[in-house]
């Protein structure tokens, strides 16, 4: 386990701009307008919950390539980012910030100690974990008690599937829905795409 890392200061809360869009490595799906969705957690959270956020640590499960944690770290005390796989842009945040640390593990086990966290972002990641079941056990297990979770999703019962936006696909199973995309024309199915509802 890695030493937490010292907080850094920013009385001017400047509002950086990441350009999450255009660097190699970065995901296909929802690299835009990370700034604005780390703006609206922050303001959710701050409406709904939390007093003073700055005085926090925070977790950010299933960060990917970490835009929404290096715009959060200019505006918290600590943010750790957690991913099964670690991202090229990880290096240029942390470098930038020495209030950010990424660790490649899973949402399911992240191995940080228990109870180690006030604020556990989850945001469009249970649709791709394998037990999401033990991903809530795994937010219950980090949070400090009185602590916070955003935790947001897709509705799986919508009809169109979110993220690759066809009809009905996320109710069947994976490999059949992987393999009807493929003849119907989808060139590639990510790794990365959310588990279907039927297995």
């Amino acid at each position: 386990m890695t030493e937490p890392i010292a907080p850094q200061s920013n009385p001017e809360h400047r509002v950086p701009v990441l350009q999450t869009s255009s660097a190699a490595g970065d995901p296909r799906w929802g690299a835009e307008h990370r700034e604005a969705k780390a703006a609206a957690i922050l303001q959710t959270l701050c409406h709904f919950a939390m007093s003073n956020p700055a005085r926090a640590d925070w977790l950010d499960f299933g960060c990917g390539s970490g835009g929404i944690a290096a715009w959060l770290a200019d505006h918290v005390d600590h943010i750790t980012g957690v991913d099964p796989e670690p991202w090229e842009r990880w290096r240029t945040f942390q470098a930038a910030h020495a209030n950010l640390r990424f660790i490649p593990a899973s949402a399911e086990n992240s191995g940080l100690p228990e109870q180690s966290v006030d604020v556990v972002i989850c945001n469009q990641v249970y649709e791709h974990v394998d037990d999401p079941q033990r991903q809530i056990s795994e937010i219950r297990r980090v949070l400090r008690p009185g602590g916070y979770c955003y935790f947001a999703g897709p509705n799986l019962l919508f009809p169109i599937e979110p993220h690759v936006y066809w009809p009905f696909v996320h109710w069947l199973p994976r490999q059949f829905a992987r393999s009807l995309m493929k003849a119907l024309g989808v060139r590639t199915w990510s790794t990365r795409t959310p588990k279907t509802t039927g297995h």
